[in-house]
Formats: structure tokens, sequence, C-alpha cells
């Protein structure tokens, strides 16, 4: 009888010291982003597309340091294709549950524009850039081009 009291207390301290610990890391998680002005934590809820996060309690969040292929409206079959990669991906890099830091942070009446830093502490707009399935803000291409050029290349094979 005595030996069950024995295991209890230990599976009641494993608990415990467990817990303790999560308690920590979330606060360590939330003292940094106090510490800097324009991060922020959030939990993330579910990815949407045109390379958007759902956050919090209800929160829209556009990943601000790129430009996405468009999901709702695609002009050619590239940039569909390229608009279903990244939602696939961006579920694999920030899984639901996870917690994200959000830098950069601006808000607006329907949503917030951030940097979103992953779980794992990197810039997921250079990630899925590096990836290929997002470009800079700076860039002058679009998802069409190749598909457009083979376009002109067939026609003018055709006339030819």
């Amino acid at each position: 009888m005595r030996n069950n009291y024995h295991r209890e207390f230990i599976w009641l301290i494993l608990a415990l010291a467990t817990f303790i610990s999560f308690l920590f890391l979330f606060y360590i998680l939330i003292i940094e982003a106090k510490n800097n002005d324009s991060d922020r934590l959030a939990f993330v809820i579910d990815v949407s597309d045109n390379g958007e996060l759902w956050a919090g309690v209800v929160t829209k969040i556009k990943i601000s340091n790129i430009k996405v292929p468009n999901a709702d409206k695609p002009k050619c079959k590239q940039e569909q294709l390229a608009a279903q990669r990244i939602i696939t991906t961006l579920m694999q890099i920030i899984p639901k549950g996870s917690f994200i830091m959000l830098r950069d942070f601006k808000q607006d009446e329907n949503k917030v524009f951030a940097r979103v830093i992953s779980p794992n502490g990197f810039d997921v707009g250079d990630m899925l850039i590096s990836h290929g399935l997002a470009k800079s803000l700076l860039s002058k291409e679009n998802w069409c081009e190749s598909e457009e050029k083979e376009k002109e290349n067939g026609s003018s094979r055709q006339v030819g």
C-alpha cells in the first residue's frame, strides 16, 4: 500500500515539474516579446490561402515582406500551383498550435501585417523566397511569366 503512494507521489512531482517548465518557457517568450516593442508573440490557429495565418482569438496575419501567388483568382496554371504549394509549405513550417514571433508589427481594421518568425527562429518570408514559393517585394516578376514566354515562343514558331 505504501508503495502505491510512493509511485503516485513521484508521478505528481513529475507532472508538477513539467507544468512549471512549460510556464517558465512561456514566461521567457512573453518577456522577450515585451522587451522589443515591434515584436509580438502569436499562437497559430490555422494557415489560410494567400500566405496568411490565423492566430490568437481571430487575427489574420499577412506576411509583410513577401509577394505571394493569388489563390483566390490565379491568372494562370503556374500561379494556381504556386498558391497550393505555399499553403502546404506554411502548414509544415508553422503547424497549428505553435507559437510564432511577429516582427515589424502593423495593424489595420482587418488584419495584422508582420514579418513572421517560425517556431525554429527562421524568417518565414525569407524561407519562402529561397524555396521559390514567394517573391521579394522589390521583384518585378509575375507568376505567369514563363507561361507567357512559352505562348509567345509557340506563336512565333507557328507564324514562321
